[in-house]
C-alpha cells in the first residue's frame, strides 16, 4: 500500500511540475512575445498616423511657400534692388508725384517667432528664416496724387507690409502735399523665380472720393466782400465748437494734430505742448487726442470739435 501511494504521489508531482512547465513556457514563448509584438505594432501604426499627418502638413506648407515665393521680386539680390527702386519710382510718378526720391536696405535676415523656446528655440532663431527688404518712397504732388500713390503700392503683389506712410500739407492753401512710404518686401532666394510678379492696378476710385471729400482740404475762397457802405460786423472771439479735430499725422518725426475751423476759414496743426484756446495738445495716436484744459485731461476723437471732448478718464 505504501508502494502504491509512493508511486502515486511522484506521479502527481510529475503532473503539476508538467503544467508549471507548460505555462512558464507559454507565457515566455507565446504571450510575453505577442503582446509585445502588439505593443510595437500599436506603436508603428501610431508613428505611421502621425507621420502621413506630418507628411500633409509639410505638402500644404510646400504649396503655400510657393505661393509667397511668387509674389517676391526675384532671387537676385541686385536685381531685386533694381526692380524694388525702379518700380516704387514709376508708381509714383506715374501717380502723379514729383521730386520722387527712393532709398532701399537689405536683405536683413530674420527669424520665425514661432520657433520653440529654449537652447533649442535660441540655436534655430539664430538662423534666419527668410529675408526682408526695406524701401522709402517719397514725393510731393496734390492730395489725390499722394492718395493715389499710397493705393498703387499697396495693391502690388510684392509690397508685403506698408510698415508707415505719412502725407503733411506743405503751405497756408494745402494744395500740396508730402508723401512718405515705407514699405517691406519678402526675400525668398530658395523658392523665387526669375521674374517679378505682373503689376497689379489699384483701385483709385476709393482714394478720388477721399482726396474730394478729405478734411484736410480747405474750401474754395469765401464770396466777394460785402459793399464798403455796409457796417462791419463784430468780430466773434473763437470758442470750442468753433475748432474741429481733422486729422492726427504720425511720423518719424513725431505726432501731430490739425484743427479746422468749422467754417473753413482757418486751419492750425499743433504737436504736443503747444495750445489752442487754453487746450494743450498732451498726445495722440490713431483717431484721437489727448488735451490738457484747466488741468484736467480730455479726449477729442477725429471729427468732433473741442466742445464734444470727453474727461480722458471715462474712454477705456
Amino acid at each position: 500500500m505504501t508502494g502504491w501511494l509512493g508511486r502515486y504521489w511522484r506521479g502527481l508531482a510529475v503532473a503539476v511540475a508538467a503544467v508549471v512547465a507548460i505555462f512558464v513556457g507559454y507565457d515566455a514563448l507565446y504571450a510575453a512575445p505577442a503582446s509585445r509584438l502588439r505593443e510595437q505594432t500599436a506603436s508603428a501604426l501610431d508613428a505611421a498616423e502621425r507621420f502621413n499627418a506630418a507628411s500633409d502638413r509639410d505638402v500644404e506648407v510646400r504649396e503655400h511657400l510657393r505661393a509667397v515665393a511668387a509674389t517676391t521680386l526675384g532671387r537676385d539680390p541686385d536685381l531685386v534692388r533694381h526692380r524694388l527702386r525702379t518700380t516704387l519710382a514709376d508708381l509714383a510718378e506715374a501717380s502723379g508725384l514729383e521730386g520722387v526720391e527712393v532709398s532701399e536696405h537689405g536683405p536683413e535676415g530674420v527669424s520665425s517667432p514661432a520657433k520653440p523656446r529654449g537652447s533649442l528655440g535660441e540655436r534655430l532663431r539664430s538662423h534666419p528664416d527668410f529675408g526682408v527688404f526695406n524701401a522709402e518712397v517719397s514725393g510731393d504732388g496734390s492730395l489725390g496724387a499722394c492718395l493715389d500713390t499710397l493705393a498703387a503700392v499697396q495693391a502690388q503683389p510684392w509690397a508685403h507690409r506698408v510698415r508707415s506712410f505719412a502725407i503733411r500739407p506743405e503751405g497756408a492753401q494745402r494744395k500740396r502735399f508730402t508723401l512718405h512710404i515705407a514699405v517691406s518686401t519678402l526675400y525668398l532666394p530658395d523658392l523665387a523665380g526669375d521674374d517679378p510678379p505682373d503689376p497689379a492696378a489699384p483701385e483709385l476710385e476709393l482714394a478720388g472720393a477721399v482726396a474730394s471729400t478729405s478734411p484736410i482740404l480747405l474750401p474754395d475762397p469765401a464770396a466777394p466782400p460785402a459793399p464798403a457802405n455796409q457796417a462791419p460786423t463784430a468780430a466773434v472771439g473763437p470758442a470750442w465748437n468753433a475748432w474741429r479735430l481733422t486729422g492726427v499725422i504720425e511720423s518719424p518725426e513725431g505726432v501731430e494734430v490739425m484743427l479746422t475751423r468749422t467754417d473753413g476759414s482757418e486751419w492750425r496743426t499743433i504737436r504736443p505742448g503747444e495750445s489752442l484756446l487754453g487746450a494743450q495738445l498732451v498726445s495722440a495716436s490713431g483717431e484721437r487726442a489727448v488735451f490738457l484744459i484747466d488741468q484736467s485731461r480730455w479726449v477729442v476723437a477725429t471729427g468732433w470739435t473741442l466742445a464734444d471732448r470727453v474727461p480722458a478718464d471715462s474712454v477705456h
